[in-house]
């Protein structure tokens, strides 16, 4: 029994002495900062990982294939509107231009002929009908012959229609003539689409062939992207996204220069959230334009979803998250207590919150400092 007795007053006194160490020596060696709930306004935001996209690439192809004989544009270069960038093998289309304009000069004297007959052929006719009627008064007065005015009749039926066969030639003639510059059309079309033109001003993101490559009929070459279509396609957590809406402003930077803050506007939100990450994609588009970029950069992205006016503001870092609920370390007759609060919102190193006032001390523990627990003595020390 007296083995026993000693056994618990050996475990009091150490327990005494760990209690007396751990509240007078170890507790008193590490610093807590005191801080005071202030008063003020908050912006919210939401925060998101993206990429730099492009709302449309422009595809530079060729539309009659061949043999690509040269290229002017490489990664990177900006490039304008209607700018040459590129050839393909004309093949044989030079000289049957050169057939198609010797075609249309012949068809134009055809039609310049036809045109001549049919203006000497209607002559004759008018000749042919005053030389009918002539014989027709004649004949009234018994001073020529009926066979006379058949003749002259059959003459003047004869030149109709020979006016009426060179008015047809004519025709012939003109759609001739527009046939042939119809195809002399063609084969300059098809010449002028051997030569590769920009779409747009912008800049070649993606060269898809080389020189002396044989390339398919519209086989895309070169891909281009105007800097006015990029934007950001952020993903959001599920449960930040319900404060979201088109058209809030957002700031956001890309990984190669982190420094640079761009500006932004929401301008689309995905309807329907991924099963599996729980995120919602949402489309920013670029207000100021990075002076050098890259597609599929990764971006940060800072959405402001509204202001908490006359908030209760504390450190980020006093926060206490645990099951159940959001709390901060308060001083209350000089230990620590821990006080229960709503979290309303944060940004950066501050917390917006209700539950609690801005008479209420708040301990700021930082990783050097022992952690707390309830009823602590905090010993402050001016």
């Amino acid at each position: 029994m007296r083995r026993y007795l000693i056994l618990f007053a050996l475990l009091l006194t150490a327990g005494i002495g760990a209690w007396l160490f751990y509240n007078r020596l170890y507790l008193p060696r590490h610093r807590y900062h005191i801080v005071t709930p202030g008063e003020g306004n908050l912006s919210q935001e939401v925060f998101g990982v993206g990429r730099l996209e492009a709302t449309q690439t422009y595809s530079l192809t060729a539309p009659e294939g061949g043999t690509l004989l040269k290229l002017t544009a490489r990664l990177g270069d900006r490039v304008r509107q209607g700018q040459p960038l590129g050839q393909t093998d004309p093949v044989d289309l030079p000289s049957r231009i050169e057939a198609a304009k010797l075609e249309v000069q012949k068809s134009d004297l055809l039609a310049k002929a036809a045109r001549e007959d049919l203006t000497a052929q209607e002559a004759r006719e008018s000749l042919a009908e005053k030389e009918y009627r002539r014989f027709k008064r004649l004949r009234r007065n018994n001073s020529a012959s009926q066979e006379q005015l058949d003749k002259a009749f059959s003459d003047y039926n004869a030149s109709v229609a020979q006016t009426r066969a060179a008015r047809l030639n004519l025709q012939a003639a003109e759609k001739g003539v527009a046939i042939a510059r119809a195809d002399l059309a063609g084969l300059q079309t098809r010449l002028e689409r051997t030569r590769l033109l920009s779409p747009v001003d912008g800049t070649v993101v993606a060269q898809k062939a080389t020189v002396g490559q044989s390339v398919l009929p519209n086989q895309t070459i070169l891909q281009i992207v105007d800097p006015t279509d990029l934007r950001i396609v952020a993903t959001i957590d599920e449960r930040q996204s319900g404060d979201l809406n088109v058209g809030e402003k957002a700031r956001l930077t890309l990984r190669s220069k982190p420094e640079e803050m761009l500006n932004g506007t929401v301008s689309r939100i995905d309807p329907q959230a991924d099963p599996v990450t729980l995120e919602k994609q949402v489309e920013i588009t670029l207000t100021t334009l990075p002076a050098r970029w890259s597609l599929h950069e990764e971006a940060k992205v800072w959405i402001r979803t509204g202001t908490l006016r006359h908030a209760i503001l504390v450190p980020a870092q006093t926060l206490v998250y645990r099951q159940e609920g959001v709390g901060v370390w308060t001083l209350r007759d000089g230990k620590a207590h821990l006080h229960p609060v709503r979290l309303l919102g944060i940004r950066g190193d501050r917390a917006a919150l209700s539950g609690i006032d801005t008479d209420t001390p708040v301990i700021l523990p930082t990783s050097h400092t022992a952690p707390l627990a309830e009823g602590v003595r905090i010993v402050r020390r001016r």
